[in-house]
């Protein structure tokens, strides 16, 4: 014989109808419902589903509830079942199965019965009398601080609900690590720093030697100064009462110690023909780069390794630096001043007679010397413009272009003078100059000669040269 799964339904029970019975009545109305009683057809679907009374009575008084929330009263007659089988799903089983976790847990559920779903609840209510039933959807994350008790129980169609099963969670609030400001890193003579958490009412404990933290180590309460030279490693842990300690932090201070600046032997002067410079340091293992056009030393600068020359006229600025590995770099420098003056610009080209544009460079032999200049034959001064590259000549004509180098602590140079004479540049089209035409050529018989003039007074350029008729008939 065939074994027939049922649900058996005491008197007064509270049918909720799940996916398969939902597909067909959850659009039916309450009228549906009851027409669906009178005609027998309700009566034919619970019992293809496994549904039968349990009373031993012929009859059980239940109450049909569709996913729409629409019910009707019915009174299922049916004779008690003494031949069926009661085949329940298997209970579900809750991985992990309770206990006390910082922050968060993941759950996952498990159940033998093939196609059954797990019908669950995190407040401790029972699942199987839940409307509409949760479902369990897979592994979820539980991390509400508390206490939860879930609860859960397999369901599945033509079998009667599993037994109960529960596990009891504890998520406690872990303390939000401890922060440093600043956050580790390299500074000079000492630093300060400071500790903090974002979770209130908790308490920093620390180290200072790169050992872990407890709550028997130092408590901070106010900013932790470091001036001990080399790395020193801080370790602070958060905690408070009722809540899980927060992670350990790290964060390492190197303190430099910086060093002695550099001396200059001799030290900055004014002097009449060439001083010799040494510079030294009272460090040991110390390198000294140098610079002696104004620029900031770095170690891509001079290295020091013997006394060097200075006779460049005017002020020299000397600056050196000392550099040690592990240790912060100093600086020092020194002026030094060479009575005399400054040497004479010199002008490329020195002057002549071009044709078209032509480019005029300016160099002086005193280093860090500034030229200053003027193009339309005035004595340039003070306030004249400071060559600092090429200049375009363009005027037609004759220009003079004079100048002038100055520099701090000596005599200003005396002045030079370039005589620059540039001729239209005929057959490029543009009348310059002392042109009367320029037709793009060099060309005989056009009207335009070939030193763009014009040949004779019946041709106008203006610069395409025509005939002028008006003024020679048909001779043109």
């Amino acid at each position: 014989a065939t074994t027939v799964s049922r649900r058996l339904l005491a008197d007064g029970a509270d049918v909720r109808f799940h996916a398969e019975v939902a597909s067909s009545l959850a659009s039916n109305t309450a009228s549906n419902i009851n027409d669906m009683i009178s005609t027998g057809t309700l009566v034919a679907k619970l019992r293809s589903l496994g549904i039968y009374a349990s009373s031993s009575s012929l009859t059980t008084t239940i109450t049909i509830v569709d996913y729409n929330g629409n019910q009707a009263t019915y009174v299922f007659t049916t004779p008690t079942p003494t031949t069926a089988v009661l085949v329940p799903v298997a209970i579900p089983e809750i991985k992990p199965n309770g206990g006390i976790f910082t922050a968060s847990v993941i759950v996952t559920m498990l159940v033998s019965t093939t196609g059954a779903d797990i019908l669950y609840t995190t407040d401790g209510t029972d699942p199987r009398t839940a409307y509409p039933p949760k479902i369990y959807p897979g592994p979820f994350l539980l991390n509400k601080v508390g206490t939860h008790t879930l609860y859960a129980a397999g369901r599945s169609a033509g079998m009667e609900d599993s037994g109960l099963t529960s596990a009891t969670f504890t998520i406690r609030e872990q303390v939000a690590a401890a922060a440093f400001t600043p956050n580790g890193g390299s500074y000079v003579t000492q630093v300060t720093v400071t500790l903090s958490t974002t979770t209130s009412a908790a308490r920093i404990y620390f180290t200072t030697d790169a050992s872990q933290p407890t709550t028997s180590s130092s408590v901070y309460t106010t900013p932790i100064t470091i001036t001990s030279f080399g790395q020193t490693t801080i370790k602070a842990l958060a905690t408070k009462s009722s809540a899980a300690d927060s992670t350990i932090t790290t964060a390492v201070f190197d303190v430099l110690r910086r060093l002695a600046p550099p001396s200059f032997d001799p030290a900055g002067q004014q002097f009449s023909d060439t001083v010799i410079v040494a510079i030294t340091t009272s460090e040991t293992g110390v390198e000294i780069y140098y610079t002696t056009d104004g620029s900031v030393p770095t170690v891509s600068s001079s290295k020091y390794t013997d006394r060097f020359v200075l006779d460049q006229v005017g002020d020299t600025l000397v600056q050196a630096i000392a550099v040690k590995a592990g240790h912060a770099t100093s600086t020092s420098s020194a002026t030094y001043s060479k009575s005399g003056q400054v040497a004479v610009p010199v002008l490329h080209p020195p002057g002549g007679t071009f044709d078209g544009n032509v480019t005029i460079s300016m160099t002086c032999a005193t280093g860090a010397a500034v030229i200053r200049y003027t193009l339309d034959g005035s004595e340039p001064s003070p306030s004249s413009p400071v060559y600092a590259r090429p200049i375009v000549l363009k005027k037609m004509g004759a220009s003079a272009v004079r100048a002038f180098a100055a520099k701090s602590g000596a005599a200003s140079s005396v002045l030079v003078q370039g005589n620059y004479m540039i001729r239209p540049q005929c057959g490029n089209g543009v009348v310059e100059g002392s042109e009367e035409c320029d037709d793009h050529n060099h060309a005989r018989g056009d009207g335009c000669s070939p030193d763009c003039m014009l040949e004779s007074a019946r041709w106008r350029c203006d610069p395409v040269c025509r005939c002028v008729p008006e003024y020679y008939g048909e001779n043109c």
